[in-house]
């Protein structure tokens, strides 16, 4: 039985479709409005290229930054590890506040090694005692050089434009008082030696105590840096505060964005607010005219478009300086009072052609 009503449902649409194709096109337009409208309209005209426009104000809920961590040490490993530690330790604080795991993704990664020098002073001075040998023949040089190479001195110069040699006793680098000592010490062992040996005539030209230049060091550098995704309800102002307490900076700069879900609900009630204006016209224009709004005959949708202070387009981007901190910022001194981001905007455009119906009499 179930197999003889389809073959006859079948045989119906066959005949339908036979029929239209015999029908000419003023014909087959007749039989679409008697099958659209029924028998009591007739399709009088076209209202052609209604504009509907839907604009909703959305607030951001979500925002994007950056947090970075420099890390110095003697060595390549220490350096490394010690970043490590300290940005694990962050991440884990990020995902206390609800933050997804796959939302911190890691956006810079260098690793460095640089000669450095230190800070001039801090309690280090270098003495120095320029000293005079008048009248030195050439087997004398021999014997005060074997001298001084006892006092690791290996420099002995003979001036150009007198009869004299000069050299040098230097101190370590010490503390001021040790300094002046140890070169006076040096100082009084050659010249006792020197007259030991005959040789007289020796006197100071100069003497200088002064701080020591910065020694030079090597240091390994490792710097890493999150890019983090947050809903807008999360105190920035505390995580700022958190990330400074573990030297962790944040560069200033914050993009920021909604979530799909919420760009879902707004472009629909858009799409809804932009069709409800093309309704809203149709039914103007032929009001108390004895027409009526038929069905839409075609309608052409502009692609939505998101947009920021009025700048339009598809990029969904504020930038807004969130401050810098120092190094000797203490984080539980102070709030930082954080602004909230501005409203974005979404625009819908749509283009409808209808039919006008009016009754038959």
């Amino acid at each position: 039985m179930k197999k003889k009503t389809i073959m006859v449902i079948m045989a119906i649409l066959l005949s339908f479709g036979i029929l239209k194709a015999e029908m000419s096109p003023a014909e087959a337009e007749m039989e679409r409005v008697r099958q659209q409208y029924g028998e009591k309209y007739l399709v009088v005209g076209t209202i052609n290229n209604l504009v509907g426009i839907g604009t909703l104000k959305v607030k951001p809920d979500i925002m994007v930054t950056e947090f970075e961590l420099k890390t110095e040490g003697s060595t390549l490993e220490q350096a490394s590890n010690e970043n490590a530690k300290t940005m694990t330790e962050f991440k884990k604080y990020l995902i206390s506040l609800g933050i997804k795991s796959e939302d911190i993704e890691t956006s810079r990664y260098t690793r460095n090694n640089e000669t450095v020098q230190g800070d001039k002073g801090k309690g280090r001075y270098v003495t120095k005692i320029d000293v005079r040998i008048n009248s030195l023949d050439t087997q004398r040089f021999y014997d005060v050089m074997g001298i001084l190479e006892q006092e690791e001195i290996s420099r002995l110069v003979k001036n150009d434009y007198g009869n004299y040699y000069t050299y040098t006793v230097e101190s370590p680098v010490t503390t001021e008082k040790s300094s002046k000592q140890i070169a006076k010490d040096k100082y009084d062992r050659i010249e006792k030696k020197l007259r030991g040996a005959g040789i007289g005539n020796v006197e100071i030209a100069s003497y200088n105590t002064a701080e020591a230049e910065p020694e030079k060091k090597q240091v390994y550098t490792v710097t890493h840096a999150f890019r983090v995704r947050m809903k807008t309800s999360v105190d920035m102002g505390k995580v700022l505060q958190k990330g400074q307490s573990y030297k962790i900076k944040n560069p200033g700069r914050i993009t920021y964005d909604i979530s799909e879900d919420l760009k879902k609900k707004y472009t629909l009630e858009a799409y809804e607010k932009a069709m409800q204006e093309i309704v809203d016209k149709s039914k103007v224009i032929l009001r108390n005219r004895g027409y009526e709004v038929g069905d839409i005959k075609y309608i052409n949708d502009s692609s939505p478009y998101w947009n920021y202070n009025n700048n339009s387009g598809s990029g969904i981007v504020m930038m807004q300086n969130s401050g810098n901190f120092s190094a000797d910022y203490k984080a539980a001194s102070v709030d930082i009072p954080f602004s909230v981001a501005q409203e974005m905007s979404i625009t819908v455009t749509l283009t409808a052609s209808y039919d006008i119906l009016k009754l038959k009499r």
